[in-house]
């Protein structure tokens, strides 16, 4: 089930990733991450009596913690994260096979939150990867579904029947999570005063009598500067999200998200008009959530946007952000800062009484709501030079036209600086289309991935009659 030659050790536990150690494993992690997105709707505390649907409720806390979906054979216990990281060896790995095997379960698949005892006030996801860190010892899981048990998937007729069976197993330092079954949205705006805004809990989840799943946490707003759009590929004259930034302490700029929820066609087709007319070249490139390359503009347009959290670290550490400049006529990155993760950005509109200037979209407006965890200390070293790995060039002529494919594959060498570690990229160029030049970029943490996709590419966009001129590898 997995691979423990291709672990490595860390602070008293063994660590790696799924796609070495455990790819079908880390796939149906992948598949369950899907599903969830697709069931799961996100409101904030004001919208329980007004969005909530449903007759019938079970309420459950929410911890600020990692995803892990648990995995057991008969004999022992690991997790996987939903970026794909391997972990087995800790106490509570420990804890979750002993239960299990008391409990008489031979394989299960079960969805559980990895978080940190929570001795002060709220902990904070980057509590995690403190104490995994420092002392593993004050980690915690709490299972809150189950995939499967015995090979078999679990169909539960309620959530309460899924919980009953999760309390039977589990106590301690793997206990279910916390769930209350309530009759009325006023009940659940009830708990949700108590656990979340003077508990300090993150926020609750609301399962119904219907499919959705309902996550209930606090909303923060921020005023951002629009620096990049990405295109509706269904729909070429629409964007289908918005690169936005934040202006640091020293009129550098932070992008730190990007927002496409809240749009709808209409807003998506004014901002396309907008924002084409202010394009500007860039050297630096960032890509949406489909590996679209983001169109950079003038830094002309502020708006608000609605978010449910602000991370401050991640597992691999505090969240570093790039720093750019904007010179009148092109971007440029020179530098990186420790920054901020902005959790489901939700667009609120265009704030036509704001402008984009070191006040209205100051990076400092998140200490309306959060005390730094780290000071924003801003680097501006020079940045390592990439390495090519792999380069084609082929051509075609037909009717006169001229026609060109170029596809490069390089590493970064910048991972620390919030970079991808691989980029692949490839170029088509015609001269009797409307648009001559186009472009496809996808990004991968894998020198091997990034090659196959780069082998991929050539094999679907070159067909016959092409003629390869130049080649670097």
């Amino acid at each position: 089930m997995i691979d423990a030659s291709k672990l490595s050790p860390r602070n008293g536990f063994s660590e790696g990733l799924a796609a070495e150690v455990a790819p079908e494993a880390g796939l149906q992690v992948s598949d369950y991450k899907e599903s969830v997105v697709r069931r799961y709707v996100s409101l904030n505390g004001t919208e329980i009596e007004s969005r909530l649907g449903g007759s019938t409720y079970q309420v459950t806390r929410k911890y600020d913690g990692e995803l892990a979906v648990i995995f057991f054979d008969g004999t022992q216990s690991f997790t996987i994260n939903t970026g794909g990281r391997v972990r087995t060896g800790l106490a509570v790995h420990d804890a979750v096979t002993a239960q299990l095997v008391k409990a008489g379960v031979g394989e299960a698949i079960i969805p559980a939150e990895l978080y940190v005892v929570e001795d002060a006030g709220r902990t904070r996801v980057f509590d995690v990867a403190s104490a995994l860190a420092n002392d593993p010892s004050r980690l915690r899981l709490a299972p809150f579904e189950i995939i499967s048990i015995d090979g078999v998937e679990h169909r539960p007729m309620s959530y309460t029947e899924t919980h009953a069976l999760l309390s039977g197993w589990f106590s301690g330092e793997v206990a279910p999570v916390q769930m209350k079954a309530v009759e009325s949205r006023a009940q659940i705006a009830q708990l949700y005063q108590e656990w979340v805004t003077e508990g300090g809990a993150e926020g609750l989840v609301v399962r119904t009598d219907l499919p959705t799943v309902y996550k209930v946490k606090p909303v923060y707003t921020l005023d951002v500067a629009v620096i990049g759009y990405s295109e509706n590929p269904d729909e070429a004259s629409q964007v289908r999200s918005l690169l936005v930034a934040l202006i640091a302490s020293d009129g550098r700029y932070q992008p730190v998200g990007h927002v496409g929820s809240g749009l709808n066609d209409e807003s998506r087709t004014q901002f396309h008009t907008l924002l084409s007319n202010a394009e500007v070249p860039s050297s630096y490139i960032e890509t949406d959530a489909n590996h679209v390359a983001f169109h950079l503009v003038r830094p002309e347009i502020v708006i608000e946007i609605k978010v449910n959290d602000v991370l401050f670290e991640s597992l691999s550490g505090p969240v570093s952000n790039p720093l750019l400049e904007f010179d009148g006529q092109s971007w440029s990155r020179t530098g990186t800062g420790a920054g901020i993760s902005i959790i489901h950005p939700v667009l609120v509109g265009i704030r036509q009484d704001k402008a984009v200037n070191p006040t209205d979209v100051r990076l400092a407006q998140i200490e309306e709501y959060f005390a730094w965890p780290v000071p924003p200390v801003i680097t501006s070293d020079a940045a390592p030079a990439s390495t090519l790995l792999r380069r084609e060039v082929y051509t075609k002529g037909a009717g006169g036209k001229i026609m060109v494919q170029k596809f490069l594959a390089w590493a970064t060498n910048k991972a620390d600086r919030g970079y991808a570690e691989y980029v692949v990229a490839y170029v088509n160029f015609s001269s009797g289309r409307k648009d001559p030049l186009s472009t496809e970029v996808r990004i991968s943490a894998s020198s091997d991935q990034a090659l196959a996709m780069f082998d991929a590419l050539v094999a679907d966009k070159v067909k016959s009659g092409w003629q390869q001129v130049g080649a670097e590898a």
